[in-house]
């Protein structure tokens, strides 16, 4: 399966780029507290890319407040049954740091 690759992340956000995937696989986003402790929680905001690049994902309004400064953002994706190790981990930035 391809690389996942989270574009940069901003506490403002409401929108998750996502590249490197394999056409019409089904991604997942799962974002990581900033304290390490706990673990992965999977944000509504995935689905199946409609693209050969990369695409757009909206972050459901409902999730929003879980992309703060320093959290961690990654996706797994899955296709035909297989399901990818999660993708690299990009930390959410403030805009103004």
């Amino acid at each position: 399966m391809a690389t996942l690759s989270p574009s940069s992340m901003y506490d403002c956000n409401v929108f998750i780029t996502i590249a490197g995937f394999v056409p019409r696989s089904t991604i997942d986003i799962y974002v990581s507290p900033s304290n390490q402790n706990g673990s992965p929680i999977r944000i509504d905001g995935g689905g199946t890319n409609l693209s050969r690049s990369a695409q757009v994902f909206i972050v459901d309004e409902g999730d929003w407040m879980l992309l703060s400064h320093g959290t961690g953002v990654h996706a797994t994706q899955s296709y035909k049954g297989d399901t990818s190790e999660h993708s690299s981990t990009v930390k959410v930035q403030s805009p103004l740091s």
